[in-house]
This record gives C-alpha cells, structure tokens and sequence, in this order.
C-alpha cells in the first residue's frame, strides 16, 4: 500500500534496489518519462544498505543528474506509484488518495501510465481519492485506454451497512460530463 503521504527514503532505495536487481527499472522508467519525456536514466546514489541514499535523475542536456526531491511533490509521488506498480507484479496495488501531490493537468497522464502499467504487469490497483479533478482524468484515461477500468463508491445504509456502487468506464463518462456526483 502506498500511504498519502508517500514513501521514505530508506523504502525508496530498498524498493529501487529489488527492481533493478530483477531488471525492471526501465518500468519505472518508462512511467516517469511519461510526465518528464527528458528522463534519460533514474540512478539511485549511495552504498546499499546505508542512510543518505538519494535518487537522481539524468535529464537531457543537464550534465548531472538531478536530485529527485528537486523535482517537486507530482515526480516524487509518481515515482512512489511507479516502485510499487512494478513491486506488486502479480498482484494487487493500493494507493491512499492517488492524487497528492499530483497536479490536476498532469493527473491524466499518470493514469494512464497507471492503467498500461498494471496490465503489463497483472496488477489490480485499488486507488482512493476524494478529488473531482482525479475521477474526471481517470475517466479520460479510462476511456481512451484498451485498457479496463471502473470505479467504485462505498455507500453506507442506514443499518451501517456498508456497500459499493460500480460504475463502469461508460457510465463514469456520463457521471463526470453530467457533473454527478460520484465521490
């Protein structure tokens, strides 16, 4: 799971180490040029196992790679969805509230690395969020993606009982260009 507020260094670095060392960075990769297209190389700086490891980023026409801490809250988040997508091979992936951290223009392209990623992969992601901006680009990616996607909204009934209303990717489409509220 991939808490609100993101990972910690140290579980970055444990998180990059296994994927590299199973060849899968290049997944990693590919979902964070989908937001930084001059990505040339994700490397992970400092000795294994020790504190102050960072990770950089090699961007084109910049002669050293860049701290990704530098990059803002959207890469940094991006970067987290992306280790855990490729960690959760074969399985599931939940990430609290997807949104943070991402700003709403980008938020679309970041689903659709999401979507493309965890078909790859054979992921189910299970994302919560409470923003409009998120479900409409989730919508958009959704829709122009072969790949399947639905949403879920837990109701509860007057006994407690809690339920979820599904939404298919269609019916998503009219919610959000109907403004319907779906949150």
């Amino acid at each position: 799971m991939i808490p609100a507020t993101g990972w910690r260094t140290e579980q970055v670095a444990q998180l990059w180490d296994a994927l590299a060392e199973r060849g899968m960075a290049t997944d990693v990769e590919r979902v964070i040029r989908s937001i930084q297209p001059d990505l040339e190389r994700i490397y992970l700086i400092g000795e294994a196992g020790m504190p102050g490891r960072s990770v950089r980023l090699g961007l084109s026409g910049v002669t050293r790679p860049v701290p990704l801490t530098s990059m803002g809250d959207g890469i940094n988040r991006v970067f987290g969805i992306a280790l855990a997508l490729v960690q959760a091979q074969d399985g599931a992936l939940l990430i609290d509230e997807v949104e943070n951290g991402l700003h709403y223009t980008i938020q679309e392209d970041v689903w659709r690395a999401i979507l493309l990623l965890a078909e790859d992969l054979r992921v189910q992601v299970f994302a919560t969020t409470h923003s409009w901006d998120c479900i409409v680009a989730f919508q958009e990616a959704a829709n122009r993606s072969p790949v399947n996607g639905m949403l879920y909204r837990l109701e509860r009934e007057e006994d407690g009982t809690v339920y979820a209303e599904t939404y298919t990717e269609d019916e998503v489409a009219i919610a959000t260009e109907q403004q319907v509220e779906v949150r």
